[in-house]
């Protein structure tokens, strides 16, 4: 039998002193989330001007433009690549600190923790991150 829960997290959930180095450390790589999801928002791509430069392959107007178009690029996608990986790193540490008592009791105990898991997965799941 499956039994569901609904659980209510207070907006303003506040760390116990046994949350706090994890929510700071969680909190610290979710600050940076909206301002990494309005770049991949608005992440545009160099599609057409690699395709002119493979199709031009001689003509170094089209290479400089692709090589132009690319390199920042480049740079974009390792921070998005780095903050990939601090989340991944966050991650383990806010189950960790979740899973050590049952859903019922973590939830309960450690709101804060829950609402940033929350934050995570909404995170997550925007469209814009799902490539």
């Amino acid at each position: 039998m499956l039994i569901q829960c609904v659980f209510f997290l207070p907006p303003g959930a506040a760390p116990t002193d046994e949350e706090s180095p994890t929510y700071e450390k969680v909190k610290n790589v979710l600050d940076r989330a909206p301002e990494v999801l309005c770049e991949l928002e608005e992440y545009a791509g160099a599609g057409e001007s690699i395709r002119q430069a493979i199709s031009n392959p001689k003509d170094e107007g089209k290479q400089t433009t692709a090589w132009d178009a690319v390199c920042p690029l480049v740079t974009k996608l390792k921070s998005f690549y780095d903050y990939s990986s601090e989340v991944e790193t966050a991650l383990p540490e806010l189950l960790t600190a979740l899973c050590t008592e049952s859903p019922e009791v973590a939830l309960e105990k450690k709101q804060a923790l829950a609402k940033q898991m929350a934050e995570i997965l909404s995170f997550v799941r925007q469209p814009s991150t799902s490539f």
